[in-house]
């Protein structure tokens, strides 16, 4: 997404596509200040033009001239529109809403729904081969994170350092990895048991006794369910694949 930088005025001029790749960045951040600037002086005129006419009517109007309170609302409302300052603040929005549309944009075209099923027909082995070579790349960061994301499973709760873990577990709800761990391998388990005190992995392991017997659908969704918690933690770079998979 589009972040800004505050300037010394207060106002928000600044911005930049930081979470796009560094290349692709420049040119987004480019186009959109070409598009806005394309736009600003005919939109500027109109707005005025606009004002003008609404002024003219309340100067002919008898209601205005008679009622104080009344032309001094309306002339507030017209205070500010079609202002340089409002048409300066408007490039912010404008600046969100195009960083928004090429978000999907970006997506649609490198996550295409029939290509990423090709690249999971290559199994864990080919994903890390693949996140390496984007590793590799300079000025990389969208494409890579996107990737991964992308790939994100339950399972890869194995694949993260044990920091990461007690940071997924401080983040999920107890009774949701409870459910989840009922389709998860011995190793996972493990992995999890590992990573919590004693008092808390018997209290857990009472909750996974508790909801038995569990619906196979009902342990996807908790799992999915985690695996989005995960996402929203790793897209904030909260966590932290081993050396060999760089994230």
């Amino acid at each position: 997404m589009v972040k800004f930088n505050e300037c010394e005025n207060g106002s928000e001029q600044e911005y930049s596509f930081t979470d796009f790749d560094g290349r692709v960045a420049k040119v987004f951040e480019s186009a959109c200040k070409t598009a806005f600037s394309a736009v600003r002086d005919a939109v500027l005129e109109d707005c005025k033009t606009l004002r003008a006419a609404v002024e003219d009517a309340v100067l002919h109007d008898e209601r205005y001239a008679d009622n104080k309170e009344l032309l001094e609302e309306v002339t507030g409302h017209l205070s500010a529109y079609g202002q340089e300052r409002q048409m300066e603040l408007a490039e912010t929005d404008f600046a969100r809403a195009f960083s928004e549309f090429m978000e999907v944009f970006y997506k649609d075209c490198c996550f295409d729904r029939d290509f990423m099923k090709a690249v999971r027909m290559l199994g864990t082995e080919g994903r890390d081969r693949i996140s390496k070579t984007l590793a590799s790349r300079d000025g990389y960061t969208k494409l890579n994170l996107g990737f991964h994301k992308a790939f994100l499973e339950f399972e890869d709760i194995l694949r993260f350092d044990d920091s990461s873990v007690q940071k997924i577990l401080r983040e999920v709800d107890q009774v949701d990895l409870a459910c989840a761990l009922n389709g998860a391998s011995d190793e996972l388990k493990a992995k999890i048991f590992g990573n919590m005190s004693r008092s808390a992995g018997e209290m857990l392991k009472e909750d996974m006794e508790a909801v038995r017997p569990v619906l196979k659908s009902t342990v996807q969704e908790k799992q999915r369910k985690i695996v989005d918690v995960m996402e929203n933690m790793l897209f904030c770079h909260e966590l932290h694949w081993p050396d060999e998979c760089v994230c």
